[in-house]
């Protein structure tokens, strides 16, 4: 399997404002909410290096570990 090749969903871009202002108000309130949550977390970043090697040997430990957690 070529994995560079597999994309995830398309949406629309962000600057399509006819489509995100037409979505319904209750489902912007509810997805902003829950997104509100997470404004401090501290998103941990994979390694180049790391993301390399699962690509070439499948390792996913190194991935899955990230910043030795």
């Amino acid at each position: 399997m070529d994995w560079l090749s597999i994309r995830g969903p398309e949406y629309p871009s962000y600057s399509d404002r006819t489509f995100w202002n037409g979505l319904p108000e209750n489902w912007k309130e509810k997805y902003i909410k829950a997104g509100e949550k997470y404004l401090d977390y501290n998103w941990p970043s994979v390694k180049a290096t790391s993301y390399l090697r699962f690509m070439q040997d499948g390792d996913r430990n190194s991935m899955q570990s990230i910043n030795g957690q």
